[in-house]
C-alpha cells in the first residue's frame, strides 16, 4: 500500500485500468459484421427499381437505394440477433414455412402409373360416404299446433316458415356433414324417416324444425377418373412429408429433443 501511496502515477494508471474495465462490462462491445454488397447484388438492385418504374436510377437515386438497402439489411440482422422470431408467431410460421420449402424442394410430376398404385394402395380414401337429400321447414318460434302444421307441409299447403342459418335445401349432403349442423340424432331419424312424408317437429338451440327426405344415397367408390386430382394431392402430399420426415431424422442429433417432467403420461 505504501507503494500505491509513494508513485501517484502509478495509482492513476491502475485506476485508469481497472475504469476501463468496468465500462467494458457494463458495455460489451458488439461483434463488427460488415454488410457487403457484391457488383451483382447492386446490379440486380438497379434492375429491380428500372423493373418497377421503367427508368434508369440516376446517381441520387442510387444513393437512395443503397441507402435504403443498408438501413434493411441492419434490421435484419438486428431482428435476428434480437430474435424476434421467437416473439411473433406470424414470423415464425414465415421462417418455418420457408426452410420447409427449400428442404423438400419441386416435386417432380408422377406417371399416372404411381397415382393409380396409390389410390389402390389407399382405396379407403375414397368412397364417397352416405349422404341425405332434405329440406326442412323452419319456425324460430314453437308451432302453434304441431299436428296441423304437419298436416299442411304435407298437402303442400303450409304456411311460409322462417329461414334456417342453415338454409333450407341440403341436396346430398354426407352424413358427417348433417351430424356436424344438427347432432347424431337428427342424423339418425333422416336416415330413417320415411321418403316424401314430413317429420317434426324436432327442437334444437335454433328453433323447431321440420324435415323432409326425398332421397338417399349409399357410401360407394368414387372411381379413379373421378377422384384423379385428389389423388394428385394426396400423393404428392404424402412425397413432401416423407422428405420432411427424413430432414428432421438428419438433425435429430443436432437438434435433440428436451421434454419437461410434465409431458409424461
Amino acid at each position: 500500500m505504501k507503494v500505491w501511496l509513494r508513485d501517484p502515477l502509478l495509482l492513476f494508471f491502475a485506476l485508469g485500468i481497472a475504469l476501463f474495465g468496468l465500462f467494458n462490462a457494463l458495455n460489451p462491445q458488439e461483434e463488427v459484421t460488415p454488410i457487403s454488397l457484391s457488383d451483382a447484388g447492386l446490379e440486380l438492385l438497379l434492375e429491380d427499381y428500372k423493373g418497377v418504374t421503367g427508368k434508369t436510377p440516376d446517381e441520387a437515386m442510387r444513393k437512395t437505394i443503397l441507402r435504403d438497402y443498408y438501413r434493411r439489411e441492419v434490421l435484419f440482422r438486428e431482428g435476428l440477433r434480437q430474435e424476434l422470431v421467437r416473439d411473433s408467431g406470424n414470423l415464425r410460421e414465415a421462417v418455418i414455412m420457408e426452410m420447409q420449402r427449400r428442404v423438400t424442394g419441386e416435386l417432380d410430376q408422377p406417371k399416372p402409373a404411381e397415382l393409380v398404385d396409390f389410390y389402390t394402395r389407399h382405396i379407403s380414401r375414397y368412397y364417397r360416404e352416405a349422404n341425405v337429400t332434405f329440406e326442412q321447414y323452419f319456425l324460430k318460434s314453437p308451432p302453434q299446433d304441431p299436428a296441423v302444421l304437419l298436416a299442411a307441409l304435407q298437402a303442400g299447403d303450409a304456411p311460409p316458415g322462417n329461414r334456417s342459418i342453415n338454409g333450407n335445401n341440403f341436396p346430398a349432403y354426407g352424413e358427417s356433414m348433417i351430424a356436424g349442423l344438427y347432432g347424431p340424432k337428427i342424423l339418425g331419424q333422416l336416415k330413417t324417416a320415411p321418403l316424401g312424408t314430413w317429420i317434426g317437429p324436432v327442437e334444437t338451440l335454433e328453433g323447431w324444425h321440420y324435415f323432409l327426405v326425398t332421397e338417399r344415397g349409399e357410401k360407394e367408390l368414387q372411381p379413379f377418373h373421378h377422384v384423379s386430382s385428389e389423388v394428385l394431392v394426396d400423393y404428392q402430399s404424402r412425397e413432401l412429408n416423407a422428405r420432411l420426415e427424413a430432414f428432421v431424422r438428419e438433425r435429430s442429433g443436432q437438434y435433440p429433443l428436451e421434454l419437461p417432467p410434465s409431458a409424461s403420461p
